[in-house]
Parts: C-alpha cells; sequence; structure tokens
C-alpha cells in the first residue's frame, strides 16, 4: 500500500470510531430528574 492509501485507510478508520462512539452516547438513555408515579387527573379531589 501507498503512502496516500495508508493515509486514507487510517482517517477512514479514524472517523469510523468517533462516528460509533457518537451512536454509543446516543444509545445512553437520558437520566430522569423527577417524574409523578401517580396520575391525579384534573385534581378536582373536593
Amino acid at each position: 500500500m501507498d503512502c496516500r492509501a495508508e493515509a486514507h485507510f487510517r482517517i477512514a478508520d479514524q472517523e469510523f470510531q468517533r462516528a460509533r462512539q457518537i451512536d454509543v452516547q446516543q444509545d445512553t438513555p437520558n437520566k430522569i430528574e423527577s417524574f409523578t408515579l401517580v396520575d391525579y387527573g384534573d385534581n378536582n379531589l373536593t
């Protein structure tokens, strides 16, 4: 392989690794800060 082909292969490999890292980060679920377990409906409790 000549130098130019090796350089292109190396760059392509780096881009592939970067894309995989971004994909893994997007697959990670977001942290849920707060949520209500009980649905109170329209809050007419009177």
